[in-house]
């Protein structure tokens, strides 16, 4: 019987998506401007990662156009739902997935639940305006409280000056928990050295000269 090297891989059942900028020349044709980022001009990637950092797969933006050419049966999606289903194409059935707002949408929630692959994200009110009719409003809400687990955190409170406990729901700290994925990654990837004194055969065998630092 053959053996499955990628066994480890496979086994993550809950990874992470986000968008990473990492940083390159300006004369790249690739080259984006992203705001609000650590390091904000460079190649705009796509990120699949496990919870743990591993990264799993990985796009790097080319435009709409170049990713709806990749992904069939586009129509109805917006690019956050095109990037969801090119990175879990080997996703196994099951699998959760967390992303934040960018990707969250009704359509992709809905592309995802055909590959019954479980999204859980933050989502903004104006992507589900239908939704929110259905709903009180956020001040009868709370006041008939939650009805799901809830968890007991720390929170700084500006007025007294000092943290305060305070209590949220369980799906919180267990998104929390699971979207630093591609932060983890990202953070292990600056600490790399990309110097060119190092040794072209020593960077290869390495890291086969290429990371997403450098998708060339």
């Amino acid at each position: 019987m053959r053996r499955d090297r990628f066994f480890k891989l496979r086994s993550h059942l809950k990874v992470v998506i986000d968008n990473d900028v990492p940083e390159d020349r300006k004369t790249d044709k690739f080259w984006k401007y992203v705001p609000l980022k650590p390091k904000p001009v460079g190649m705009k990637n796509f990120v699949l990662a496990s919870t743990d950092g591993i990264v799993l797969d990985f796009e790097v933006y080319q435009g709409s156009k170049a990713l709806a050419s990749q992904v069939p049966d586009i129509e109805g999606l917006g690019l956050g739902a095109l990037v969801l289903r090119r990175l879990t194409e080997t996703v196994h059935p099951g699998t959760k997935v967390y992303c934040d707002r960018f990707f969250a949408t009704i359509s992709a929630v809905e592309c995802m639940l055909e590959k019954q692959v479980y999204l859980s994200g933050t989502v903004m009110k104006n992507r589900v305006p239908k939704a929110m009719q259905q709903l009180p409003s956020e001040k009868i809400m709370k006041q008939q409280g939650r009805e799901q687990a809830e968890d007991i955190c720390q929170r700084w409170s500006k007025k007294e000056k000092h943290y305060m406990t305070d209590r949220q729901p369980g799906i919180v700290r267990e998104y929390n928990a699971k979207m630093g994925g591609v932060d983890l990654s990202d953070r292990m990837l600056s600490l790399l050295c990309h110097t060119k004194s190092l040794d072209r055969k020593q960077c290869k065998s390495t890291y086969c000269e290429t990371d997403l630092h450098r998708c060339k």
